[in-house]
């Protein structure tokens, strides 16, 4: 048996990170309803935007909100999502923002970023918020 290339091996983890970073996106989701008691909708659509650098409003919709069969609600949701995370985050005392890129996505800025994922990383955030 021969042992596998450092490119191989790369791959592997990247694969591995990717199943890791869906596999932790629920419990992730359910930390950022609690810190900043919000609703499992608004938690997961904060994930996956903590999840990457940007993100368009299709693929928000196809992430969050799309059911198994392909529909879901008035693309509108995503509009209303954000507003109450961005209200949330206020009443929080949060730093940064999440921002509108153009007429397409969203994005969070480096202030929000750490800030969230601080506290992200400390087991008794979520609780003590």
């Amino acid at each position: 048996m021969s042992r596998p290339s450092y490119e191989e091996l790369e791959d592997e983890v990247r694969v591995l990170r990717a199943r890791l970073a869906e596999v932790s996106r629920p419990l992730e989701s359910a930390r950022l309803c609690a810190l900043l008691r919000m609703r499992p909708q608004q938690g997961r659509l904060l994930s996956y935007l903590l999840g990457r650098t940007s993100a368009t409003k299709a693929m928000i919709y196809t992430a969050v909100f799309e059911d198994e069969d392909g529909g879901g609600p008035d693309d509108k949701i995503i509009h209303v999502t954000i507003f109450r995370i961005r209200q949330a985050l206020v009443e929080a005392r949060a730093p940064g923002a999440i921002e509108t890129l153009g007429q397409s996505g969203y994005g969070i800025n480096g202030p929000l970023r750490s800030w969230l994922t601080e506290r992200l990383a400390d087991p008794v955030a979520a609780v003590a918020a």
